[in-house]
């Protein structure tokens, strides 16, 4: 058996691993669902434990890359988990990010490089000191949800240029750790990791994970810095140049067009990162509740699967139109923050049915992801087509809507595990022929 690669990636609803070899190719998948009681980081840890003990020949890796969810991780100073982990979707900070947003005003978003919502660290961490402060007092350090990992695969304390720049805490055009926005969360420097590039080594595999994992035989198994998973699902479509405008499908989609230089307008609405990709810079954001208000509404209207839900829909004769839906179950994130509003249908009809309704849902989530695209546009990016990476790359019929929806064509990858394939060392992903939107259409 020749060496083997081992990415893991920990998604909002499911932990993955695959085994490639360098050169891509896929020997071997394995997921888990992530259980709504999994309220501690060291619960996630054992998550990952067992998906990557289920792969065989695990003890031919040579290499480790990690990407995960947004989310933040409060550790004390032994390294335990301080508090329960905080995802990006707890919007209970709505009141400090109200707070920091009048402090540090439109100054403050472009500092970040973003609206300060209260999914951002920055809310969360003032919303901590305020409301929680035993908890407080034990905190030591500031993690996202993959630094942790990378914590309890290397030992090193570390994070990612793209994780910083999502933290609200970072100034992301100077490249630092941004003192206004600090001292407005009440969060002091030292308790965050340093940053480096994402395919940077964060350190070796320590024994203890080695005996954990049951992973590595040679001498050293290097563990890489990482990065998010909609960030590093965009190296699979392509984007490690400029001029790539990318779609991550999944629970959330995260919309992204990179960039070779930070834009001259970048509206406060927009996320701004540095990306994955050393030298380059990302626009646009992570959505809501898009794939995963396509699941919900394919199980509440009785479909026996997602598939056959968008059957259905694709079904739907032009002679009625759809009604009309938001998609905002748990709050609108890019580029509407708003965590108050709530999804709806209008224009509903008598003639309308289940599958009227589906393709309402359908349309709904494309319509949103357009409306985030024209704002990417209107910063000066040219998007001509759109590279769709995650679970809407698997299915034609879901693919021919999307286009429509979004008038513009469409490619996919082939791969039906971008963040995976993009994990270990940012290898491109094959790509599917250009489906061509007149085409989808007919």
């Amino acid at each position: 058996m020749k060496e083997l690669l081992l990415a893991i990636d920990v998604g909002t609803s499911r932990v993955r691993a695959s085994l490639r070899r360098p050169d891509g190719t896929v020997v071997q998948i394995r997921s888990r669902g992530v259980s709504s009681g999994e309220t501690l980081a060291s619960q996630l840890w054992s998550t990952v434990v067992t998906v990557v003990r289920d792969l065989d020949n695990r003890e031919h890796v040579v290499a480790v890359g990690v990407a995960a969810m947004l989310g933040t991780v409060l550790l004390d100073g032994s390294g335990e988990p301080a508090a329960p982990l905080l995802p990006w979707s707890d919007t209970s900070a709505e009141l400090q990010a109200s707070q920091l947003r009048a402090v540090l005003g439109a100054e403050g978003a472009r500092r970040a490089g973003r609206p300060i919502s209260a999914e951002l660290p920055i809310a969360k961490l003032a919303r901590i000191r305020a409301e929680r402060p035993s908890e407080w007092r034990r905190v030591r350090h500031v993690l996202s949800v993959k630094d942790y990992l990378v914590l309890r695969l290397t030992g090193s304390i570390v994070t990612d240029w793209t994780h910083a720049s999502y933290s609200g805490l970072f100034n992301v055009r100077a490249g630092r750790y941004d003192d206004a926005l600090t001292e407005a969360a009440g969060v002091s420097t030292s308790m965050l990791p340093a940053v480096d590039d994402a395919a940077a080594i964060a350190g070796d595999l320590t024994e203890e994970a080695r005996r954990e994992l049951g992973v590595g035989q040679s001498s050293r198994v290097q563990v890489a810095v990482g990065g998010p998973d909609g960030s590093v699902g965009t190296l699979a479509a392509g984007a490690v140049r400029a001029g790539v405008t990318v779609d991550v499908t999944g629970t959330t989609d995260v919309l992204l067009s990179t960039v070779a230089s930070p834009p001259e307008g970048v509206p406060i609405t927009a996320v701004f990162n540095r990306h994955v990709v050393s030298g380059l810079w990302t626009l646009g954001g992570p959505m809501g509740l898009t794939g995963g208000a396509v699941t919900w509404a394919s199980r509440l209207l009785g479909f026996e699967s997602v598939t056959e839900a968008v059957a259905a829909a694709a079904s739907v004769s032009a002679r009625v139109p759809p009604p009309l839906f938001s998609p905002a179950l748990s709050g609108s994130r890019f580029p509407v923050w708003s965590a108050a509003e709530r999804a709806g249908f209008g224009a509903l009809d008598s003639e309308h049915d289940r599958s009227h309704l589906m393709r309402g849902v359908i349309d709904g989530v494309s319509m949103s992801v357009r409306e985030g695209l024209e704002l990417i546009r209107n910063s000066g990016v040219a998007i001509d087509e759109v590279q769709i990476v995650g679970t809407l790359a698997t299915d034609m019929r879901a693919l021919r809507m999307r286009s429509n929806a979004l008038g513009l064509a469409v490619r996919a990858t082939e791969d039906p595990e971008p963040t995976l394939l993009g994990v270990p060392g940012h290898e491109v992903g094959p790509l599917v022929g250009i489906v061509n939107g007149e085409d989808l259409r007919a």
